[in-house]
Order: C-alpha cells, then structure tokens, then sequence
C-alpha cells in the first residue's frame, strides 16, 4: 500500500483550505492515480470537498476538533483544541494497517514531481523527514534557542524514551506500519503536549520546553512519542526531494525545482512569487 495523507482541522482557517486546493491539484497534476486520504476535523467548505471530489481524493470526517481531542483526553480538549496543529497523529487513524507507506503532507505544500519517486527513494527506515530548521542538522546552522538538542534529549532520557533528534513534522514519510502505532499513541501525544504547556491548570507535573518558539510545540510532543519505539529507524530527506522554508524559492530563483516544497504557511507569499516567476517549472 502506498498512500498520501493530508489532515485539515477546517475551524475558521479558511487559508488552510485553500492551501490545501492548491497542493492536491499540483500533486494531481504529475500523479492521477495514487490513493490520497483527506482527514477533516470541524466543517469543510463546500468548495473544499467539490475539489476532493474532483480529484478523487477520499474524505474522512473526523467530527468537531475539540470534541475529538476532547475524547482522547478528558477534561482537556477545549483547551488544547486552542491549537490548531495537534491532528496530524490523531488523521492516522483508520488507515490499513499492515506493510507499505504513508506520505503525510501539511496543507502548505506544492507538488513538482510525481511523489511516486519519494516511494521509491524513501523506504529504507521507519521515519523520514527534513530536520527542524534551527538544529543541529540545519544547513543554515544551529540555533539552540529555537530548538535546544541538548535539553531535549535530556528530556526524553528522563522520560525512558529514545532520543530522536527534531524534524519538522510538515512532509513525514512513515513505513511499516508506523502510522498504526503512532495512532495508538495519540492520547499519549496529548499528554505530552498538555505537559509542556504552560497553560495547564490541573495540577499536572510539567515538563521543560527546549525551545523559545511556543508554535513548535506539536512538534516537540511528536519527537517525544516517537521515542517510545526503541527500535525506530530515522532519516532526514534530501533537499533535492523535499524543499522546505525558503529553500523552494531560492531552488526555483536558479531555475531548479524539488521534487516537492513545504514552504510553510508564512512563507506563502514569497514562495508563489518565485513560483510564479518562474512558472514553467511547475508545468
């Protein structure tokens, strides 16, 4: 099996949406035929499934977000579901378990190539995804207030988990099976994001947070879950298949193209003027 996956918590974002018409019609466009599943968390916009429809995209509605959250972990939900990023773990969910691949992709991300070629190239390890920007991997250098590696493997050691160093969450390929287990675990994952919160108000211990960027938190829980496999395999992509940031730009401004760009939501602007100016290599 091999499979795309995108999840949307459709609650008043509408950018999101669009975003997301945007990335499966340029994924349509070098590859017709691969499944693609839509997980919906809130109310879709009409236009938003018109296009799921015409793309032949599966759509699974998951309910209200903060109902959804809610159900995994009790008494929290309402105050969790005030971030709108904590459902890619929770749109795993009810995939076919079993061998074969998921390639998870955030709405903000634009197709240049068939994403059959990341299939292909990326089925060697369990988890496979560009390193944060900011760490220690990060061509552009580290910085350790945005993403501080030493606290964070202190952090998982202390918890009893494996360390796996920060990737960015926004293009995940997962083989094996992983995306089962990592659903299994998705209360857990609340867990962690309600620790490293400091907006809790039960009482709970909290845990440090290695970074000065609140945003990340999802981020952050997802490493941490991702420690509870002891026998995880990890490995970043290769810029030239997956661009990320201000990478795509710079890729297209010399007149090359990544096989696929997560130009993260604030960099939207730039990314569609350089795409734009250099429009023939998204054709």
């Amino acid at each position: 099996m091999r499979r795309v996956l995108y999840s949307l918590a459709a609650v008043g974002a509408p950018h999101c949406e669009r975003q997301w018409i945007a990335s499966i019609r340029s994924l349509r466009r070098h590859n017709p035929h691969v499944p693609v599943r839509l997980s919906v968390f809130g109310s879709p916009a009409p236009e938003t499934l018109a296009e799921a429809r015409r793309q032949c995209v599966e759509v699974m509605f998951n309910g209200r977000y903060d109902a959804h959250l809610e159900a995994a972990a009790p008494g929290r939900g309402g105050l969790l579901a005030t971030n709108p990023t904590l459902h890619k773990i929770a749109s795993m969910a009810g995939l076919p378990a079993g061998p074969g691949q998921v390639l998870y992709l955030d709405c903000d991300t634009f197709c240049f190539g068939d994403v059959a070629a990341l299939f292909d190239h990326y089925a060697g390890v369990h988890f496979q995804a560009r390193e944060e920007p900011g760490s220690r991997r990060s061509p552009n250098g580290y910085d350790p207030s945005y993403v501080d590696e030493a606290a964070l493997e202190a952090l998982a050691r202390g918890l009893g988990l494996a360390f796996v160093p920060p990737y960015n969450t926004g293009v995940m390929m997962l083989n094996g099976g992983l995306w089962t287990r990592l659903a299994e675990l998705f209360g857990e994952f609340l867990d962690f994001v309600w620790r490293l919160s400091p907006r809790r108000d039960d009482g709970t211990q909290g845990l440090p947070f290695p970074s000065n960027n609140a945003w990340i938190i999802e981020e952050v829980a997802t490493w941490l879950t991702l420690g509870r496999f002891p026998d995880l395999t990890h490995a970043p992509f290769e810029l030239r298949h997956v661009a990320q940031n201000g990478e795509a730009g710079r890729l297209l401004a010399a007149r090359r193209a990544p096989g696929l760009a997560h130009y993260f939501s604030a960099g939207e602007d730039e990314f569609f003027a350089a795409l734009k100016a250099a429009s023939g290599l998204a054709a």
